[in-house]
């Protein structure tokens, strides 16, 4: 039994005649016939049971008004929302995952501005995540679809990137690879109509990377937008480590190249402290392999009118642990 459906079933009884019976589904899995979603499109989580009650099948459909469940439609015989708990994947649920408020179209009046998706049982993976924004002054909801929309943990800030007075969106998904990797997103209200002014997909185009392996055990990085060289000292990572690499003498015993992984983290800092928020961008640097972190790629992004920009660009490095 699917757990999920299985926590909404004392509810769903309570509503139905002592002598009904909610039904049951054998394929494409053994399931009960309940579903949890926005029904009628109104951003609410509704909830709608097949049941069989003296011989006839009906579909009740809930919706929580006011934090109180109430029944919304009780519909008897061939009813296109059985159609639905067959064609629906039973494992998944939509819902709210995070919402904050703030005035994103400049109106001067709070919108609310949340992230949807749907979820498996037993897994904090998430599907189809959708940004949403509800207009304050409205009440109209728009819906926002994400390029990359599956992934762990995602975040939503408000600020105002662009100096345009209004609160910017930043959207944050953890892809949950071994690297790290993150899928980002700004959106700007622009000529009433939201623009996506930023993506992370775009950005790992557009900043390009070499990691060379020196003898005397270096590393040279180059940037080549714009256009930086950083030579790193990799004494740091310990006889061992060196031996693999390089000759007694110092000198490569061959070629070796690293790379700069794509976007890692992405964060919102008013570094000059004008009301206008940057984006700091993190990368990692590896050697051999994703676990071998020779340090970080910075990338401070501000806004020039058009796009973002890199303001100023540097690397952090790790420290070799000093003996006591």
């Amino acid at each position: 039994m699917n757990p999920i459906t299985n926590n909404y079933l004392p509810l769903i009884k309570h509503f139905l005649p002592h002598e009904a019976e909610v039904l049951e589904i054998l394929h494409p899995m053994n399931r009960q016939a309940i579903l949890v979603g926005d029904i009628d499109g109104d951003q609410i989580m509704e909830i709608a049971a097949a049941y069989r009650y003296n011989e006839e099948h009906y579909v009740l459909i809930l919706k929580n008004v006011h934090h109180s469940w109430q029944q919304a439609a009780n519909l008897k015989g061939n009813s296109p929302y059985f159609a639905d708990f067959y064609l629906n994947p039973p494992e998944m649920n939509r819902y709210i995952v995070t919402e904050e408020k703030g005035d994103v179209t400049g109106d001067g009046i709070p919108d609310k501005v949340y992230l949807t998706a749907d979820q498996t049982p037993d897994s904090p993976f998430l599907q189809n995540i959708r940004l949403n924004v509800k207009n304050g002054r409205t009440g109209q909801v728009q819906q926002i679809p994400l390029k990359e929309n599956a992934g762990y943990e995602p975040s939503l800030f408000l600020g105002d990137f662009t100096g345009n007075k209004a609160n910017d969106i930043l959207v944050v998904i953890n892809s949950g690879g071994s690297g790290g990797i993150i899928f980002t997103y700004v959106f700007s209200y622009m000529d009433r109509n939201f623009k996506q002014i930023f993506d992370s997909e775009t950005f790992n185009e557009s900043n390009k990377y070499e990691v060379i392996y020196l003898d005397q055990y270096k590393a040279q990085v180059n940037s080549l937008n714009p256009a930086k060289t950083y030579i790193l000292d990799l004494q740091y990572k310990g006889e061992e480590y060196l031996n693999e690499i390089y000759n007694k003498d110092g000198t490569l015993k061959q070629p070796v190249e690293g790379w700069v992984a794509p976007l890692s983290g992405l964060y919102p800092v008013d570094f000059e402290r004008d009301g206008i928020y940057e984006l700091d961008a993190y990368q990692n640097i590896a050697g051999r392999y994703s676990a071998d972190g020779l340090g970080y790629m910075m990338n401070v992004l501000k806004w020039n009118g058009r796009e973002f920009v890199t303001d100023r660009q540097s690397i952090a490095i790790f420290g070799k642990e000093k003996e006591q």
